[in-house]
């Protein structure tokens, strides 16, 4: 009987409070044969278990999503106070790469009229392929309910010209039009046909990170 596990981390591993019992749950899994194991992730923490990812790939399978929202480092300052640097996140790209880690990288959150051009979706392609990336994949934004606050008072204080736009793009719902976003996700595909870049598993989490970055650890097993 085929016992091998795809596990399926739905959440950001290396949240500052989820540390220690990620090291744990690493530790478990490099023990055993045959797992495969897909997450995604905003931080530079993971580094700190490279030894342990390194282990999991040599033994089955590995394939990370590094996600960022662009290569701006102002934007990413303003969508993730605290986050990792997009330049410091593409060196985790090289740093996963380097060590035989199947990575990719996630262009996460698309926000229409802010960095959903082609110039600028190009950019985030050529630096991922560049620093070592396998595939790509992109998420237009999601505006869901718990976040609709937070994120129309983002463009308040940085975007106001905006606000119009994503009241008639987005209305009472979480979804822009579906004739914007397959537009936008034509463009990806193509830059991912031109850098010769798989699509991946995109991205893993279950709950929406776009525009928060702490959450616990969980895990969907498959097979």
């Amino acid at each position: 009987m085929d016992e091998r596990k795809t596990i399926i981390w739905t959440h950001e591993p290396w949240a500052a409070e989820e540390s220690g019992r990620t090291r744990r749950r690493l530790d478990a899994l490099s023990r055993r044969p045959g797992v495969r194991l897909l997450f995604t992730t905003r931080t530079d923490r993971v580094l700190s278990d490279l030894d342990l990812l390194t282990l999991i790939a040599q033994n089955g399978d590995v394939v990370a999503t590094v996600a960022l929202p662009g290569l701006e480092e102002l934007l990413a300052r303003r969508l993730e106070p605290g986050g990792v640097s997009p330049q410091r996140r593409l060196a985790v790209v090289r740093e996963l790469a380097k060590a035989g880690i199947r990575t990719g990288v996630a262009l996460d959150p698309i926000l229409p009229g802010i960095n959903d051009r082609l110039g600028s979706i190009r950019r985030v392609v050529r630096a991922a392929r560049a620093a070592g990336a396998t595939f790509f994949s992109a998420r237009v934004l999601r505006i869901e309910r718990a976040l609709r606050t937070t994120f129309f008072a983002f463009l308040r204080k940085h975007r106001p010209d905006l606000i119009r736009r994503y009241h008639r793009r987005y209305g009472a719902g979480r979804r822009p039009p579906r004739d914007y976003e397959e537009r936008v996700l034509a463009m990806v595909e193509a830059l991912r046909a031109e850098f010769r870049l798989d699509a991946g598993p995109g991205p893993t989490t279950r709950t929406d990170p776009q525009l928060a970055l702490p959450f616990g650890v969980s895990a969907v097993i498959v097979g």
